[in-house]
């Protein structure tokens, strides 16, 4: 976080610059706490620069570590002048990169399921868990420690979503790390069928049979079917709009028994099952 004022309690400008100092040992060498440090300047951040770059203000990747090397870290604000101010406190950690996942990508109704089998972690290194973000590197899903899936909810049917995967595990020291992202792209899809219409009920009138039914569930109806049977078996006599509540068949005759169903269809086309049957007799 940026300091906001200097020593002498006076508000600091908001474009202030840093400079990330580092120490370095190698795969076993012992980090001293106790001893001397001898730090050395990593990286001089420009916001403003960074900012154009479209890269973050306040964050920075250490491109030189080493795996299995260990390093300890401390930021310094500097004025306009290249003037620093005091250190900031040291964090340390001892890299050891995670492996990319290799994921696959399966739409679902309003989601996306993303799985990667883990590939063999560095030693030392415990597993947390799949990690899904978006392309604004939001987070938007996060698995069980260890789990070989993500799920990402909440998304429209229809509209291709795209994103990326990491791994996830803990040092050592106890800090969370990442894997480089892999990219992750579906389509979610609506593959789940509408209740069944409920209620259904069939009336003899003078110019045929009146059907009745019943909206069920929440998702709106982009269709419904009707569905008649005499002798053999039934067969499609009406498609109808999705809001439609009622039918009237005028096609029937005197004498004759007559089987009706009706189904719902949702707006991808995925059919519900068929009401309970209605039998009429007509006269």
């Amino acid at each position: 976080a940026a300091p906001r004022e200097d020593l002498g309690g006076r508000a600091l400008p908001a474009e202030i610059r840093y400079r990330v100092l580092r120490a370095a040992w190698g795969p076993g060498a012992d980090p001293c706490e106790t001893c001397p440090e001898r730090l050395e300047a990593a990286a001089e951040l420009d916001p403003v620069l960074r900012r154009s770059q479209g890269l973050p203000e306040t964050a920075w990747v250490d491109p030189e570590a080493s795996p299995g090397w260990t390093y300890r870290y401390r930021v310094q604000a500097t004025d306009a002048r290249g003037r620093p101010g005091p250190s900031s406190d040291a964090v340390q950690i001892t890299w050891l990169p995670l492996p990319a996942p290799e994921p696959e990508a399966f739409p679902g109704d309003g989601e996306v399921l993303a799985r990667s089998a883990w590939p063999p972690l560095p030693p030392g290194l415990e597993p947390l868990g799949l990690r899904a973000y978006d392309l604004t590197d939001r987070r938007v899903g996060t698995a069980e420690p260890g789990a070989a899936e993500v799920r990402v909810t909440g998304l429209p049917n229809g509209v291709p979503w795209r994103g990326e995967l990491r791994l996830a595990a803990r040092t050592p020291e106890g800090w969370d790390v990442e894997s480089p992202g892999a990219p992750v792209a579906a389509t979610p899809e609506d593959r789940v069928p509408p209740l069944p219409p409920s209620d259904l009920v069939a009336l003899a009138e003078p110019t045929g049979v009146r059907l009745r039914w019943a909206h069920s569930g929440t998702e709106p109806y982009a269709a419904v079917i009707v569905l008649r049977a005499e002798d053999g078996g039934l067969r499609e006599i009406a498609r109808l709009p999705g809001g439609a509540f009622s039918f009237e068949d005028r096609s029937v005759e005197p004498g004759r028994t007559y089987r009706y169903t009706v189904r719902a269809v949702d707006a991808a086309g995925n059919e519900s099952l068929p009401a309970r049957e209605v039998v009429v007799r007509l006269r």
